[in-house]
């Protein structure tokens, strides 16, 4: 689970995003579809998201996730500021998946001033998911 595009609000309607989109939607969830799907008389999903892969790059390499995320972003200029535009969204983010080795004693994360410049343009926040190490494997 590398850098994903993730799109979520309370009254984010997914099937007319989807019908409007040509972005690559790996998942989507719907807002009172349980929160754990293996609890079903459990917690309820409060809003409705989508996931969309935007690097196929590894836990271990945040470089090629920056690279891959820039271009992504770049490419698709268009429609992430209709995004940003679109009724019922609460919160655009990229989504950074990446690994800290146990043998580490800690982590820092450099994001280029691009990156962040086109994230803030499109209204997208960054956060960095930090997973135990081989975690993805």
């Amino acid at each position: 689970m590398p850098c994903n595009l993730i799109i979520a609000g309370k009254n984010f309607d997914i099937s007319s995003f989807l019908s409007a989109t040509r972005l690559r939607v790996v998942k989507k969830r719907n807002k009172g579809e349980p929160r754990f799907p293996l609890r079903p008389n459990g917690e309820k999903l409060p809003y409705s998201f989508l996931t969309i892969k935007t690097s196929k790059a590894d836990f271990t390499d945040l470089n090629t996730q920056v690279k891959d995320i820039l271009r992504y972003l770049k490419r698709h200029r268009d429609q992430l500021l209709r995004i940003k535009k679109t009724k019922g969204i609460d919160q655009i983010s990229l989504d950074f998946g990446i690994e800290f080795s146990s043998g580490k004693s800690s982590m820092q994360i450099f994001m280029p001033v691009e990156l962040v410049s086109l994230a803030a343009e499109f209204g997208i926040s960054i956060q960095v998911s930090v997973y135990a190490e081989n975690f993805g494997s």
